[in-house]
C-alpha cells in the first residue's frame, strides 16, 4: 500500500510540474519547438525567442507589452499543458502498471533518458547541467571481464592485466558456483539438481536471441535458473573454497595488490556459503562482492555485511528510490548498484545517489549498454557527489563507439569518460549502418517490427 501511495505521489508531482511549465514560461524548455504548433492556434509575433533566457524574457515583457506576453505565453501555455498532461499520464499508467524492477523497467526509463536528451537539446546546455552541475569532469570506468575461457586464476589474471594496460584503473572479474561445475567435490546440492542446473546454465549461455516462441524444453531451463539463490540448496565444500580462494590468489600475484578489485557472478549459493567465501577473500582487500543473493533480501544483506569484511553491492535490478531505502536503513550494502535503465532514468538514480550518500555510501553505477546508455550514465555520474565507478563491458567491442555518431573521439581516455559539453547528452544520431553491419543472426533487421518478441524467451528475472 505504502508502495501505491509512493508512486500515486510521484505521478502527481509529474502532473504538478508539468503545469507549473506552462504558467512559468522561463521554466519551459520546450518552448522553441512547440511555438509552429501554437502558432496553428494563434500566431505569435516574432519577437518570440529562438531560446528562452532571462534576457529575452525581460525584452518580450519591455516590448510586447505585459497584456500581449500573457495573451502568448497562454497561447504556446496551452499546447504546453496538452503535452504536459500526455506525458505525466503516460508516465503514471507506466509507473503503477510497472512495478517490477529488472529489465522490466527499462521502457520507463528509456523515455525518461530521451526526454532529457530532447530537454537539454532545447535548452543548449548538457544534460548533467540540468541535474545540478559537475562535481568532476572525467568518469572512471571499472572494466568488467568474465570468466569464459579463464580456467583458472592466472589466466584471469592475465586478462585483467591486460585492461590495465589499456589504461583502466578499477577491474571487475567473475568468480564463483559456475567456476566449479566441473571440479568434483567442489559443490553440493541435492543429488540430480547440480547436473540439472549445469545444463540450463550451459544452455543458456550459448542461446541466441531471435524471436521464436518459447519451447517448453526452454521452460523448464527457465524454472531452474529462475530458482532464488537461498531456495537451490546449492553450497560449497571445503574443496570448493579452496579453490576459489587458490583462483583469486593467483589473479592478484598477476595484477598485484593496489588495484581494486570487484567480484561478481557468485551464483545461486546460499548465506551460509557466501559468509565462509567471503572470509576466506577477506585478505585479497575485494572492492566488493557484487549480488551475492537476491536484493529483496535485506535481512540475509545486513547478516552478510556484519560477517564478513568486504564490501557488499547490490542495485543494478532494484527500481526506484523507495526500493533502496531497506538495505540502507539496514546497513545491508557498503556500495550501491544503480543502473539508469532500470532504476528509472537519470533523475531517479540522482536520488538514488543523493540518499546513499545521507548514509556514507558510494554508487558505482551499474552499465552494460550501448554508447546512449552509458553517455546517460556518465552524466548522472559527473552530477552525484557520492560516485566512485561505472562499469563498462565493451573494452573488446572495437566497434562499440561507432553505434552513435558524434561522440567525442578517442571515447575513452585513461580509463575514463568525459560527458561532452553539447546540448543533450552530447550525441548527433545512431549509426544505422554499424547497426545493420552488428546485428545478432537471430534479428531479421534494423527497426523491423517487434511482435514477435512478444512470444520471444527473454531474460526477465527480477534479480541478479
Amino acid at each position: 500500500m505504502r508502495t501505491f501511495r509512493m508512486r500515486r505521489r510521484y505521478a502527481w508531482g509529474l502532473l504538478v510540474a508539468g503545469l507549473l511549465w506552462t504558467t512559468f514560461p522561463l521554466y519551459w524548455m520546450l518552448v522553441t519547438s512547440l511555438k509552429p504548433v501554437a502558432d496553428m492556434f494563434m500566431p505569435l509575433p516574432s519577437l518570440w525567442p529562438s531560446r528562452v533566457t532571462l534576457a529575452n524574457y525581460v525584452d518580450l515583457l519591455a516590448n510586447t507589452g505585459f497584456v500581449t506576453f500573457v495573451r502568448n505565453s497562454l497561447a504556446v501555455g496551452l499546447v504546453a499543458m496538452v503535452f504536459s498532461v500526455m506525458i505525466s499520464t503516460l508516465a503514471a499508467y507506466s509507473i503503477t502498471r510497472l512495478p517490477l524492477p529488472g529489465r522490466q523497467g527499462g521502457g520507463v526509463s528509456g523515455v525518461e533518458v530521451a526526454l532529457w536528451d530532447l530537454a537539454g537539446k532545447a535548452y543548449g546546455v548538457p544534460v548533467y547541467q540540468l541535474l545540478g552541475g559537475k562535481f568532476r569532469d572525467g568518469v572512471r570506468l571499472y572494466c568488467d571481464t568474465d570468466a569464459h575461457g579463464k580456467g583458472d586464476g592466472r589466466a584471469m589474471g592475465q586478462a585483467l592485466k591486460a585492461r590495465l594496460a589499456k589504461g583502466f584503473t578499477f577491474l571487475k572479474m567473475d568468480l564463483g558456483a559456475s567456476l566449479l561445475f566441473d571440479v568434483e567435490g567442489a559443490l553440493s546440492a541435492p543429488l540430480g539438481f547440480l547436473d540439472q542446473f549445469k545444463a540450463a546454465w550451459r544452455t543458456a549461455e550459448t542461446r541466441q536471441a531471435s524471436p521464436q516462441p518459447q519451447s517448453a524444453e526452454r521452460r523448464r531451463e527457465e524454472e531452474v535458473l529462475h530458482i532464488p539463490h537461498p531456495f537451490a540448496g546449492l553450497q560449497l565444500t571445503e574443496k570448493g573454497l579452496d579453490w576459489l580462494e587458490g583462483y583469486v590468489a593467483e589473479v592478484r600475484s598477476v595484477i598485484g595488490p593496489e588495484v581494486p578489485l570487484a567480484i561478481d557472478h557468485l551464483g545461486h549459493l546460499n548465506v551460509e556459503s557466501l559468509i565462509r567465501l567471503g572470509r576466506r577473500l577477506e585478505k585479497y582487500h575485494l572492492a566488493w562482492l557484487e549480488d551475492p543473493v537476491p536484493w529483496q533480501y535485506t535481512d540475509q544483506y545486513a547478516r552478510l555485511s556484519r560477517a564478513v569484511a568486504i564490501p557488499i553491492c547490490t542495485g543494478e535490478d532494484i527500481y526506484l528510490k523507495e526500493n533502496f531505502r531497506p538495505l540502507l536503513e539496514r546497513g545491508g550494502v557498503s556500495v550501491i548498484h544503480p543502473d539508469v535503465l532500470t532504476a528509472g532514468g537519470m533523475l531517479e538514480t540522482k536520488k538514488i545517489a543523493d540518499m546513499a550518500a545521507e548514509y556514507g555510501v558510494p554508487v558505482a553505477l551499474h552499465m552494460a549498454e550501448s554508447p546512449v546508455g552509458c553517455l546517460a550514465a556518465a552524466h548522472v555520474a559527473v552530477a552525484i557527489e557520492n560516485f566512485l565507478a561505472l562499469e563498462f563491458h565493451a573494452a573488446d567491442v572495437a566497434w562499440w563507439s561507432d553505434l552513435a555518431a558524434g561522440l567525442p573521439e578517442p571515447f575513452i581516455r585513461d580509463g575514463f569518460i568525459y560527458p561532452p559539453d553539447r546540448p543533450g547528452l552530447g550525441i548527433d544520431d545512431l549509426n544505422d549502418e554499424v547497426l545493420r553491419e552488428h546485428l545478432h543472426p537471430g534479428i531479421p533487421g534494423l527497426w523491423e517490427p517487434t511482435d514477435g518478441w512478444n512470444e520471444t524467451w527473454a531474460h526477465d528475472r527480477l534479480w541478479s
